[in-house]
């Protein structure tokens, strides 16, 4: 297959065109639709078009379309990361949150739905109603930034309203202490 046809055909394209398409797809991503899919495009025909300037063969600027894609999605999780402005919770490790104070928050879980479950049942003398369990309790940390987190307590009673300290974090859960 003959693809000098088509390379003649890129390299008769005003350069012009390729930085006016680049330049609206970066833009278009940045400001519009956020996917950074349209980005690495859009740079890969920036970089074309600014190519096109120094009239390169036009076989080399075919074969540079995909190594430039390439590139350009390569790159782009690098430089989206250095303009994000904060990290994402799960990216954090567990070292980040050793040593946060927040607020316990207690939340009892009233388990009696069971024996509304098996009411229908009393008139059956073979079966048994199992016992409704006891409250449950969990457990949450509310960061002084505003961060929700699961929890624990290594000693102590829990008490909604606490003030507690992370020691340590297992499983993505924080082991909290209180604060005295």
């Amino acid at each position: 297959m003959n693809v000098a046809p088509f390379a003649n055909f890129i390299a008769s394209i005003d350069p012009w065109i390729f930085l006016t398409v680049g330049i609206v797809l970066i833009v278009a991503d940045l400001m519009l639709t956020q996917t950074e899919a349209l980005a690495p495009i859009g740079f890969a025909i920036f970089i074309i078009g600014l190519l096109q300037f120094i009239n390169p063969n036009p076989i080399l600027i075919l074969w540079l379309i995909p190594g430039l894609l390439i590139i350009s999605f390569y790159l782009q999780k690098k430089l989206f990361k250095k303009l994000g402005k904060k990290n994402i919770p799960a990216e954090r490790n567990g070292a980040y949150y050793i040593g946060k104070r927040g607020i316990l928050k207690v939340i009892e879980l009233k388990e009696d739905g069971v024996s509304d479950f098996y009411k229908y049942k009393k008139d059956i003398s073979v079966e048994t109603v199992p016992l409704a369990q006891s409250r449950r309790k969990i457990l949450k940390i509310i960061l002084n930034d505003g961060e929700i987190l699961p929890a624990g307590m290594k000693e102590g009673m829990p008490v909604n309203g606490l003030p507690v300290e992370i020691i340590e974090m297992i499983n993505e859960k924080a082991i909290v202490r209180e604060v005295f």
